[in-house]
């Protein structure tokens, strides 16, 4: 699952909520450590939060081709200008981009837990192979990409490192059933575009959910 994390002066864009949850995380001080398998942070031992298997329900994703963000607009979203999105208009652009992980449907990005924004991959893949069922590909990508993050929601942040690696054991048949994305975004492929490899990504994504 490829993350990502904007910087940004949120106060120009806070009359609309779906940004509470671009805040940057925060980086971790220099006293925490990790050892013996338990997070310590600030001279004291944290408890580690128990991973917890929480299968979300299904968001489809909104739809493809939305004309709300220019070349130029897109490009601020790159490049995190938020200046350059201020307005109406910069508004609904940030709108399409960026989905809240409790919205009902999602766009091309999602904001996760502790600041990562994440890539809509299985809405993506749901949009571009026809599939809008919650057994199909896209949502089982969905729930594999989002499984480690749902299992230590109720963290807080000195406990995620260790939790996230514990979660991984129990979201190891999310993460098969997932692997059905390999076929779908091979080259030449109906998902092609859903590819997730680095900055490029990004911009497709972009283009695919609110581009022309």
């Amino acid at each position: 699952m490829f993350r990502f994390v904007r910087s940004a002066p949120l106060a120009l864009v806070a009359a609309t909520a779906l940004f509470t949850a671009l805040q940057v995380a925060c980086g971790g001080d220099d006293d925490a450590a990790v050892t013996d398998g338990a997070l310590y942070y600030g001279g004291e031992p944290a408890e580690t939060c128990t991973p917890v298997r929480r299968d979300r329900v299904w968001a489809p994703p909104q739809r493809l081709h939305q004309q709300v963000c220019t070349a130029q607009q897109i490009d601020a979203v790159l490049q995190g200008d938020w200046l350059q999105l201020d307005g109406e208009e910069g508004r609904a652009c940030l709108q399409c981009a960026y989905s809240d992980a409790t919205d009902r449907s999602w766009g091309a990005f999602i904001n996760g837990r502790g600041g990562d924004t994440v890539v809509n991959r299985g809405g993506c893949i749901a949009q571009l192979t026809g599939d809008f069922s919650s057994r199909g590909c896209g949502a089982a990508v969905q729930k594999s990409d989002h499984c480690v993050d749902d299992a230590c929601a109720a963290c807080d942040r000195t406990e995620s490192a260790a939790c996230s690696v514990l979660a991984e054991s129990i979201c190891a048949d999310a993460r098969a059933a997932a692997s059905c994305a390999d076929d779908v975004t091979r080259p030449g492929a109906a998902a092609e575009t859903c590819a997730n490899d680095g900055e490029d990504a990004l911009r497709r994504y972009l283009n695919l959910f609110c581009g022309p």
